[in-house]
């Protein structure tokens, strides 16, 4: 069986790797604004392609699909930058207020159940607030290195844009790259990804939006402050699978703990939450985005480690769109074909699939 690996392949494939992990770990200043304008464009290229038809001229129907998008974009941030000042300024603040409230807490515990202040060096206000602080600081060096990812966000919208206007270029470019019996195959293997990605991509923002919204009205129906900023910045962190909606309640709670008008608010916060995350994962997800990306969660899990690893929140949010892409390439070749069905959501069904392959 072993005899049968062509150990050259397995050769050149490790070689590969390595070769494309150091470049990924050396290169990601370089990479990740130059991933996120692609991504960009294929997110910008069905309305580009609409206006047009219409327009004609590829320098003014690119900077309109950009329009439509970044103009309602930039106004809605500025209106969250407005409530993001004041949040900074009150964040000491709030670690004080939380400070408080957990010593007080603590000691009714300890009164409760008095075994526990045997062992109160285990659970201590300090270190409690510790664990509560530390969303906290995340937001405050979040805003601290943004001036970073600002440039990085201009620089993927400057390469999204020639990305866009070359795309006819860049896509014959790579065609030709093959031989001429492998062209169609080729063709119908970037079509794919174009499609797969355009579809999660759309379907995302669609997703941010609604998340959105509802965040914010139900944040403001509870009395939260800011409920704008926290109801945006949670539908934004939705692009961060499995745990991305999880991060946006707690910081809206840890807030209203510290400067929450009534003590039921904080509480109504934890349940609305909740139950948004829940009409998110059944609901809204699955009817909006669908399952475009046709990973399996083990491979999800391990593409957001992996790439979180090496990239940081960046390579969180670009994980699922590369590992699908990945997908898509390993189905289309035959070598390959076993590990693209290994990784997709219906692995469950394929296990006879994977016997006949062997046969082969």
């Amino acid at each position: 069986m072993f005899m049968n690996i062509r150990i050259s392949t397995l050769a050149y494939g490790l070689i590969i790797t390595i070769s494309l992990g150091w470049l990924m770990i050396a290169g990601a200043s370089i990479l990740l604004p130059v991933l996120y304008g692609i991504f960009i464009a294929l997110l910008l290229n069905p309305i580009e392609k609409k206006i047009r038809n219409k327009v004609k001229y590829p320098f003014i129907s690119i900077l309109s699909s950009f329009a439509i998008i970044l103009v309602p974009l930039s106004l809605i941030m500025y209106a969250v930058l407005l409530q993001l000042g004041n949040i900074v300024e009150a964040l000491p603040f709030v670690s004080q207020s939380i400070g408080e409230i957990l010593r007080t807490a603590t000691n009714s515990i300890y009164k409760l159940v008095p075994i526990l202040e045997e062992n109160k060096e285990f659970i201590t206000p300090e270190k409690l607030q510790e664990n509560l602080d530390g969303p906290l600081n995340v937001l405050q060096n979040g805003i601290v290195s943004s001036s970073q990812g600002i440039f990085s966000f201009v620089l993927a919208i400057l390469y999204s844009f020639f990305f866009l206007y070359y795309s006819k270029s860049f896509h014959s470019f790579l065609i030709h790259q093959f031989r001429r019996q492998f062209r169609p195959n080729i063709r119908s293997t970037m079509t794919e990804i174009r499609q797969t990605v355009q579809s999660y991509l759309g379907g995302l923002f669609k997703v941010i939006i609604v998340l959105s919204i509802l965040n914010s009205l139900g944040l403001w129906i509870i009395g939260v402050e800011y409920a704008l900023f926290w109801g945006i910045l949670a539908g934004f962190l939705a692009v961060i699978p499995y745990i991305g909606t999880l991060i946006g309640g707690i910081l809206p709670f840890i807030y209203s703990l510290a400067t929450a008008d009534y003590s039921w608010q904080p509480g109504a916060v934890v349940v609305y939450y909740f139950i948004v995350q829940q009409i998110e994962g059944n609901i809204i997800t699955p009817k909006i985005v669908g399952s475009d990306i046709d990973l399996n969660p083990l491979f999800s899990i391990f593409a957001l480690i992996f790439f979180g690893s090496i990239w940081g929140i960046g390579g969180v949010i670009l994980a699922l769109p590369i590992m699908s892409i990945i997908r898509i390439v390993f189905d289309h070749i035959e070598s390959t074909k076993a590990l693209a069905m290994l990784m997709s959501s219906s692995i469950s069904n394929h296990a006879q699939a994977f016997i006949d392959i062997a046969d082969e």
